[in-house]
């Protein structure tokens, strides 16, 4: 049993870094469209939501490094 939560573990912290890397990247295509107010809002939220996501995964490794 201890193995398998393991393994949940280590998928959910790829999975959180999979998603931020996309929304680094959306963040990044926001960028180089032409610049407008639109864009800057969004590249700004895929900025936001990317450090939340890299957050996010870095406690859940420190969890699975305790285990």
């Amino acid at each position: 049993m201890v193995e398998n939560e393991t393994l949940i573990r280590y998928i959910s912290v790829w999975n959180w870094q999979i998603l931020a890397i996309m929304f680094l990247i959306g963040s990044m295509i926001m960028l180089s469209l032409q610049i407008n107010t639109k864009t800057q809002v969004f590249s700004i939220a895929f900025l936001i939501s990317f450090f939340i996501c890299e957050f996010i995964m870095f406690k859940r490794k420190v969890g699975l490094y305790n285990v």
